[in-house]
């Protein structure tokens, strides 16, 4: 995987904090959402209307962190 594996797959522009894009239910990784994707990770999700602004930790060198709430 290369350095921008992740932000080449971002489809729709998230904004300044991610709080208007729910993060499961919304389609913005690829043409997909990532509760079609995940079904068993959408099904253990403690909150499955999170935004992605919630879900989001930091952005690193690494990439983004996501704080994960099962």
């Amino acid at each position: 995987m290369g350095d921008d594996w992740f932000s080449s797959r971002v489809v729709r522009r998230i904004g300044d904090d991610g709080h208007d894009i729910f993060f499961y239910k919304d389609c913005w990784f690829e043409e997909f959402c990532l509760k079609d994707l995940f079904p068993h990770l959408f099904y253990l999700a403690l909150d499955q209307e999170v935004n992605v602004g919630e879900m989001s930790v930091e952005a690193s060198d690494y990439g983004v962190a996501w704080s994960w709430k099962w």
